[in-house]
């Protein structure tokens, strides 16, 4: 796993260009989901359209009723050859 760290705001980070020269066997993407806001369709769609390949992206969400499971289901159906999953529950960790 490469971590890569921002140090400079002012500068746009590219994660694709300093994977380029790594061999990556694929990527998980793990979107936290709570609510529904102005933009989260977007935001989503963000995840699906990466430069690198493959991709494998999970929604988490707490409650089985939030209303950002029916967006994020349905962004996962306009990209159907790409790895995606709903998760609900909680994580407790251990004491």
């Amino acid at each position: 796993m490469t971590i890569i760290r921002k140090k400079n705001d002012s500068l746009p980070l590219r994660l694709d260009s300093h994977l380029d020269h790594l061999s990556v066997s694929g990527v998980t993407i793990i979107r936290p989901l709570r609510g529904l806001e102005d933009s989260l369709e977007k935001s989503l769609t963000s995840s699906f359209i990466q430069s690198f390949s493959p991709i494998q992206i999970l929604f988490v969400v707490e409650d089985e009723k939030d209303p950002s499971i029916l967006v994020a289901n349905s962004v996962s159906s306009k990209f159907p050859n790409i790895d995606s999953s709903v998760i609900i529950g909680t994580f407790s960790p251990p004491l």
